[in-house]
């Protein structure tokens, strides 16, 4: 099962962004699962957060990104 297949069927409205890198958007309510599910997958192992960045994008509001490794 792939990356993308695995967050999708634990985590609700999740949207996936085209490129080099695996981006996903997610609710604020839906970050806890997507944070789980990242680190304690024996596959996925995502256990380190690289950097946590605060993000104006202007008319669409505030948001936040995190760098997962």
């Amino acid at each position: 099962m792939s990356i993308s297949d695995k967050i999708s069927a634990s985590v609700s409205d999740v949207l996936f962004l085209d490129g080099e890198i695996l981006t996903v958007v997610v609710a604020p309510s839906s970050l806890p699962a997507l944070a789980v599910l990242l680190k304690e997958d024996n596959e996925l192992t995502f256990d380190f957060l690289r950097s946590l960045t605060g993000m104006d994008w202007g008319e669409t509001g505030l948001g936040v990104v995190y760098h997962f490794e």
